[in-house]
């Protein structure tokens, strides 16, 4: 029962997602052509696929409703096809298997371990314009120079320990533009918090659908990241986790815009639609993506 409900509820924020998408699709001046079947043609699919290296390979994968009655619906009649993702120049690539559980699409790690700086192919999806199937790069991990780690507020209330901190991430290298991170601090307990922003306010995103922060670096001055992070326990907190992930453009842009779905539709004009989907192909729409991140545990200071 406890899955059914989960299911359903993962099911209805996709599908509402996919609506909302269709939607701003349709009054955005930056598309021609809405990407979506009218009622004589073939349905398309929403694919959403962010792949982090280290992990298994997890995609979401559902056709796409339209824009008259038919509602979107999980793609569960996986013999009639086939997903793979090829590394390199390969012609062939490694196929995803269909998990019936949770209704998604899945490359386990040992079959295709992700390398920094390879070009991976999302196969089965079709082609774009230009016959160009959907292409991520794996990026480089984060080089950090310093960080620091300092308590600025610690205060108990009605038994609970406040903690507010400040962290300064000075970066070893200098990055081209288009370059994104998603950060994720929490206790070293893991509890999720808050974070805020004074400086360079305006190269940061907390998302509202999952923990942590994007960063858009072009915005970020002297090559340090710096934020506010208050976390409340029932013990003092004494240090803190922060994942670091350096990720590809098509994961900044569909989260971006993914998290002001969540948050509503007054914020939609912030971020276009379109900005978050690099597959448009003649047979399916979405986000193909990349993470590379590590975790490191720091003392507060």
């Amino acid at each position: 029962m406890i899955f059914i409900v989960i299911f359903a509820l993962k099911f209805v924020l996709i599908r509402t997602l996919i609506y909302i998408s269709i939607l701003l699709f349709t009054i955005s001046s930056c598309v021609d052509d809405l990407p979506i079947p009218h009622d004589n043609e073939e349905r398309k699919l929403f694919v959403l696929c962010e792949m982090k290296v280290g992990e298994t390979i997890n995609a979401n994968i559902f056709y796409t409703g339209n824009t008259s009655t038919i509602q979107s619906e999980p793609l569960i009649d996986y013999e009639n096809y086939t997903f793979a993702i090829a590394e390199g120049e390969a012609d062939f690539g490694v196929d995803f298997k269909f998990d019936g559980r949770e209704i998604n699409w899945f490359i386990t790690k040992a079959k295709l371990p992700l390398k920094q700086g390879v070009r991976y192919k999302f196969r089965g999806v079709g082609t774009s314009d230009n016959y160009i199937e959907p292409i991520v790069t794996i990026p480089s991990p984060i080089n950090i120079a310093n960080v620091s780690i300092k308590r600025v507020d610690s205060t108990i209330i009605d038994g609970k320990h406040y903690t507010k901190v400040k962290c300064n991430i000075k970066l070893d290298t200098k990055y081209d533009e288009n370059t994104y991170f998603y950060i994720t601090p929490t206790s070293e307990n893991g509890t999720q918090g808050n974070s805020t922003f004074e400086k360079d306010f305006q190269a940061y995103k907390n998302l509202s659908h999952k923990n942590g922060f994007l960063v858009d670096y072009e915005r970020v001055t002297n090559d340090e990241l710096e934020f506010y992070f208050e976390v409340e326990e029932s013990i003092n907190t004494k240090s803190i986790n922060i994942e670091f992930g350096n990720v590809t453009p098509s994961f900044y842009q569909y989260n971006y815009y993914y998290s002001n779905v969540v948050a509503g539709l007054a914020y939609q004009t912030v971020n276009p639609a379109i900005a978050g989907f690099n597959i448009v192909t003649d047979k399916a729409f979405g986000s193909f993506s990349a993470n590379y991140s590590f975790t490191k545990n720091y003392i507060i200071k």
